[in-house]
């Protein structure tokens, strides 16, 4: 698998996808925002009893009154996925996003987003019921608002020995918004850009009991549809960095990669075999580095509220679903979610 610097990519063809030039993303079919991505929904409130415990009662305890984080008073609170569609008409394939809200690093402070963390999830599941799923990494599930990092020494440059992001200095015990803000100034990104990207991957922005591999696999960074993670990019920091960083990179060296701002460029509709695809014309710089880090537009029928079988991808529209409900419309032209009739 070759490293960033690497032969540029053939339009429309998995395989290279996956061999890509800075070890992008190719998850864009996810799902239609799921609670875990993969993963199995909650089970939602708790009847079990209390653990056993030498001495104890045998009378069933309610877990909620025994497991602190359990159950919360915001279980009724409306997540963007249970949301009815935007107009597909709204929908423009060219323009995700406007280069000034993507790259606007100062769109939020540290305590914006940790604040923005905590509203969407108030408090975490610390110890939900547990499933038998091998991935599932167990008590304590820790949200992404509560978790801190030790962030290394990162200054990373190609091999023409070109900078994308600005030096960063080691620290320890930095918060998950601290990293995101402190990521965000090194690379020139926006915060927003980065909770999205989480959100969209890993659902992490908005999930009550994060398993450890959602971490690991935070922002999609060198994972891909046929193959697992790469380790040496796994965990939160390097993959909120990475993501960053090569948003950057896209920009900087549009010509290396597969989309083209400014141009018409042929996009699928999904990686499956058979599935078609369509000319779009690339209308700025940040959405050509979306397609590039997750290379499928919606198909007519995502933009209807259906699927349509393997031929249905949702990361770039879930990316502007997103930031729609979350940060308003995300190419700046003044739209408002619908609040209904």
């Amino acid at each position: 698998m070759p490293g960033p610097g690497g032969a540029r990519r053939a339009v429309g063809v998995l395989a290279a996808c996956c061999a890509a030039v800075a070890l992008v993303a190719c998850t864009g079919p996810a799902g239609p925002l799921p609670g875990r991505n993969a993963l199995p929904d909650a089970a939602g409130e708790p009847t079990a009893s209390a653990p056993a415990t030498p001495g104890a009662s045998a009378e069933p305890v309610p877990l909620s009154e025994t497991l602190p984080g359990w159950s919360y008073a915001d279980d009724e609170q409306l997540r963007v996925r249970d949301l009815d569609p935007l107009p597909a008409e709204w929908w423009d394939p060219g323009l995700i996003v406007s280069d000034e809200n993507f790259f606007d690093a100062d769109a939020m402070s540290v305590e914006e987003i940790q604040a923005f963390l905590e509203e969407q999830v108030p408090y975490c599941a610390t110890w939900h019921q547990r499933t038998d799923r091998e991935t599932d990494s167990g008590w304590p599930y820790r949200c992404l608002k509560d978790r801190v990092w030790d962030v290394p020494h990162l200054d990373e440059r190609g091999e023409d020995g070109e900078r994308y992001c600005q030096p960063i200095t080691a620290r320890a015990g930095a918060t998950s918004a601290e990293v995101i803000s402190i990521v965000a100034h090194a690379c020139g990104v926006s915060p927003r850009t980065l909770l999205v990207t989480l959100e969209k991957e890993q659902s992490l922005v908005t999930d009550r009991w994060p398993w450890d591999g959602q971490f690991f696999a935070a922002t999609g960074y060198a994972c891909y549809d046929s193959a697992p993670c790469v380790d040496a990019y796994g965990g939160f920091v390097g993959q909120v960095y990475h993501a960053a960083r090569t948003y950057r990179l896209y920009v900087q060296h549009p010509t290396r990669f597969n989309y083209q701002p400014f141009a018409v460029n042929d996009i699928l509709f999904a990686p499956g075999e058979g599935c078609a695809s369509a000319p779009v014309l690339i209308r700025n710089r940040a959405t050509a580095a979306l397609y590039d880090y997750t290379p499928y537009q919606p198909n007519p029928s995502v933009l209807a509220g259906r699927e349509d079988g393997d031929c249905s991808a949702y990361g770039n529209y879930n990316f502007w679903r997103l930031w729609f409900h979350w940060f308003g419309d995300p190419a700046g032209l003044g739209r408002t979610w619908p609040t209904g009739p």
